[in-house]
């Protein structure tokens, strides 16, 4: 049985509200948080109405069953007829033949009605469980909602943690064989990951969580939330807008990147702040940006990365197109505690294929066969072309080629418009693909993007991405 409507809708319920919940953290007038809680109470009420119409579903369904069991009963007793329609028939070939037909009909009829009869009831268990998770879920979102509108953050991310299984599970369940579901079901975009001491610790772009949303897992599938991995921001950065966080450590000391805009120039730029532990708090100190390239609109988008020789090194995006240039990705030295940058800043692509349109963005580099790898990010963020291209460098000042005229990585089933991509190193050596994703069909907001994570690998210089 196939219920594509509830299911569709149920989905759109969660993905509005998960993703609205990103909204929330940027509402400061009161009458639009009042109209983001009139948006939560009237997805409940959609919620309602889909369990009303799955209950009717049900009941129908049991008086199927019943008329199935009684459709089995009934031919059962073909057998018992065979016999006996033998038995008349013998000596008669005309009148055997039409007892064949009639027994193979029935005996046909008898298997299709056993195989319907297994996938209603599959049906009815799966939707129940579907419409359990489900509740569940928005009870516990549309909570958070209501809690962070009377300015409890920290209630709010608490009441966001203790439903992330049930979401989790309706998100998995919705996403059936046409996709894969995000490990994290909340807004979580331009993830990244890093590994410490058997625990991974995952970053991502302002939203619920706080001005960087942190949370943890053990196994890179089950995620707990932490909260905000950076509670304050420079009195010189604006809030709402600080993006694509990344990690480095050096020493004994964790050295958060990101993307803030910085108010007197309306320009984003990159910054960074530290801590003595993954799980922070980061503290950023700065008076200023740490970097921000002002002839090419800004510098967002940070991705540190270690070179052959233990080296740490920089990779960003400029933002060329807002200034009447190309989008372009740079990189560049890092001192050796990773808080200045050193030597001369290096032009590695620019857009220069149909797919990528207008922007490339969100680098991310990694030694491996034939030198180093570098994934970027192109196209429309909002929509299903967003996608993760590739290239190969000789070194990490480049020169870089692209391999190939399309993505590595695009929309395929529910996994629509895969982005904001970051190389992951695993307890056990193997490499990890992070990045984000909207839950098709649903693009952009106020629904959201999900954490995914792929195992990544390489064919000689080219990239295996196993979802």
């Amino acid at each position: 049985m196939t219920r594509r409507r509830p299911v569709v809708g149920a989905l759109a319920v969660l993905a509005v509200l998960c993703g609205g919940w990103t909204l929330a953290a940027h509402l400061d007038d009161r009458r639009e948080l009042g109209a983001l809680r009139l948006e939560a109470t009237g997805s409940v009420r959609d919620l309602i109405e889909v369990e009303d119409r799955d209950a009717a579903a049900r009941r129908q369904l049991t008086l199927l069953i019943a008329d199935l069991a009684a459709t089995t009963s009934a031919l059962a007793n073909t057998e018992l007829a065979r016999g006996a329609a033998a038995a008349d028939a013998a000596g008669a070939g005309a009148a055997r033949d039409e007892a064949n037909a009639r027994i193979a009909a029935a005996t046909a009829q008898l298997a299709g009605a056993e195989e319907s009869l297994a996938l209603v009831q599959y049906g009815l268990d799966l939707q129940g469980a579907d419409i359990d998770a489900l509740g569940s879920c928005l009870e516990g979102i549309s909570q958070a909602t209501r809690v962070l509108a009377g300015g409890d953050g920290v209630g709010a991310v608490a009441l966001m943690a203790a439903v992330a299984v049930p979401c989790g599970r309706a998100e998995r369940s919705f996403a059936g064989e046409a996709g894969v579901a995000p490990v994290l079901p909340y807004d979580f975009p331009d993830p990244f990951v890093v590994e410490h001491d058997g625990a991974y610790y995952g970053y991502a772009t302002n939203g619920g969580g706080g001005n960087i949303q942190l949370v943890r897992s053990a196994d890179l599938v089950t995620w707990e939330w932490l909260g905000n991995a950076l509670p304050a921001l420079p009195a010189w950065a604006g809030r709402g807008r600080t993006w694509a966080p990344s990690v480095l450590r050096r020493g004994d000391t964790w050295v958060l990147y990101y993307t803030a805009q910085e108010t007197a120039s309306g320009d984003q730029c990159t910054t960074s702040a530290t801590a003595a532990h993954p799980a922070g708090p980061f503290t950023d100190a700065s008076s200023g940006p740490f970097l921000c390239q002002r002839d090419e609109g800004g510098s967002i988008d940070p991705s540190p990365f270690l070179d052959a020789a233990g080296h740490p090194w920089l990779v960003w995006k400029g933002e060329g197109e807002t200034v009447g240039g190309r989008a372009s990705l740079w990189s560049q030295r890092l001192s050796d505690d990773g808080r200045q940058l050193i030597g001369e800043a290096t032009r590695l692509l620019h857009t220069d294929r149909d797919w990528e349109r207008q922007t490339i963005e969100g680098p991310s580099m990694v030694a491996g066969p034939g030198g180093y790898h570098l994934f970027y990010s192109a196209g429309s963020w909002q929509t299903s072309g967003y996608a993760v291209g590739h290239a190969t460098c000789d070194t990490p000042a480049g020169p870089c080629t692209k391999q190939r005229s399309e993505p590595v990585l695009g929309s395929t089933g529910t996994v629509t418009g895969p982005g904001g991509q970051e190389v992951l190193r695993a307890a056990d050596g193997t490499l990890r693909l992070v990045f984000h994703a909207w839950t098709g069909p649903l693009t952009g907001y106020p629904n959201k993007r999900g954490l995914h994570v792929a195992h990544l690998s390489f064919d000689g210089t080219t990239p295996l991405i196993n979802r």
